[in-house]
């Protein structure tokens, strides 16, 4: 065997200087990337960690609204105020109104018949950097006014409805004075095709995503958005009160009403149905007929409404008419070919009623109404009813009637609406 000689160990030697220096570079590399990595995600930490914050509930109108703390457990009446925390859920009934005041002094009133779900209460734990509520309104409607920003540098409240929400976002930067003030209103039950989701910004600005598109509105404006993700706009803020005025759903959410005197067959009380007119904005509507009589009758529809009213002082009638015919008076009594009754619970808990009459010609008999309006026979006639001096002033609306009643009657009615305005300004 031949021994090592040193020109064999001068070779060597240069290949373990390579060696280790490429290890001590692998070394330096790995560190440098493990220390980046660690001071990244303290980082990432110190800025993104959030902890949860509560909020306070408190009945300002009712006697009582339900609280739960998750989906699996029972509901809770509670009378006074509760302490909320996120994830719990509130409903309120008829006549129950809820005020919740966050922990960055942000407001939520809940109006009666709503469902919500506080599905997140932050705020970043080790910096000032952000603030974010998420709500989820399963039905109802929630008034919400956003605090100024001034403690954290960006702060976010989002209101989650089915397929759409509703996000208001703001900065220490920002005019403290422009903070979102916004609406959003779910009705309960309604029946396809008839709009499930409206928004109104009172002031500031409000970003809207649908599922057609998303776009940002500010106030005094607002957006009735159809079960397409599609809507219109406009400078009014209004809430609807009846659901499909429009008759598009035919009578859905309507019931019938018949009545007569005497043994008059069914099929000369009347009929109550909702036919196409043709007639383009005017397409869908509400028909109401009887065959020439003497016996005295009454056909037409109910829908039970049971809502408290905000601003009672903003109700506002709208629809269009149409009356082809109108029979003479029966036993003294005037025939009515369309009419609309209002009966309503006034501020005092009086249960009151508020009658208008449309015609073709002056009463020949008897007419029980507050209001008398005669039309031209075989025109339409669009109709606005401002009812802002409403005696006595409505508290609570119970039901509305439109009907048609004495001897023979033919008429028609289309785009109902009932509707309560809501101002420009903050609530």
């Amino acid at each position: 065997m031949r021994a090592a000689t040193a020109s064999d160990n001068m070779s060597i030697t240069p290949a373990l200087t390579r060696r280790a220096w490429t290890t001590v570079i692998a070394c330096l590399i790995l560190f440098a990337i493990g220390t980046g990595s660690i001071a990244f995600a303290l980082n990432w930490i110190y800025t993104h960690a959030t902890v949860r914050r509560g909020a306070e509930a408190t009945i300002i109108s009712g006697t009582g609204a339900l609280w739960r703390s998750s989906p699996d457990n029972e509901w809770t009446i509670f009378n006074d105020s509760v302490v909320i925390d996120e994830g719990d859920e509130i409903s309120t009934e008829l006549g129950t109104v809820v005020w919740i005041t966050l922990f960055d002094g942000s407001t939520l009133e809940v109006t009666e018949r709503s469902h919500l779900r506080f599905e997140r209460l932050r705020e970043s734990r080790f910096s000032d950097t952000t603030r974010q509520v998420r709500i989820a309104l399963r039905h109802g409607a929630v008034y919400a006014t956003m605090a100024p920003v001034t403690r954290v540098e960006y702060g976010e409240l989002e209101v989650l409805a089915p397929e759409n929400s509703v996000i208001a976002r703001d900065t220490a930067t920002d005019d403290a004075a422009t903070s979102p003030s916004f609406v959003v209103e779910v009705p309960a039950g309604n029946a396809p095709g008839i709009a499930p989701f409206r928004t109104a910004a009172f002031r500031g600005s409000i970003e809207i995503e649908t599922t057609a598109r998303n776009f940002e509105m500010t106030g005094p404006q607002q957006y009735i958005i159809d079960n397409d993700g599609l809507g219109h706009r406009t400078d009014s803020i209004r809430s609807e009160i009846l659901a499909n005025g429009s008759f598009i759903e035919g009578l859905e959410g309507w019931d019938p009403i018949y009545s007569a005197e005497g043994r008059e067959p069914q099929e000369r009380i009347g009929t109550v149905e909702t036919t196409d007119t043709g007639s383009g904005a005017r397409e869908h509507a509400l028909h109401i007929h009887r065959p020439e009589s003497t016996i005295w009758a009454r056909t037409g529809v109910r829908q039970a409404i049971e809502r408290t009213l905000r601003l009672p002082s903003a109700l506002t009638l709208e629809f269009d008419v149409l009356i082809e015919s109108q029979g003479a008076a029966v036993d003294g009594r005037e025939t009515v070919p369309l009419a609309i009754e209002l009966d309503y619970t006034d501020i005092l808990g009086q249960e009151r009623a508020w009658t208008a009459v449309y015609a073709t010609r002056d009463g020949e008999g008897v007419l029980d109404a507050n209001a008398f309006t005669t039309v031209i026979p075989g025109r339409w006639t669009h109709v606005i009813v401002d009812l802002h001096n409403l005696e006595p002033v409505p508290k609570v609306l119970d039901t509305i009637v439109v009907y048609a009643s004495g001897g023979g009657y033919d008429a028609f009615m289309s785009n109902l609406s009932l509707t309560t305005g809501e101002g420009n300004n903050a609530p």
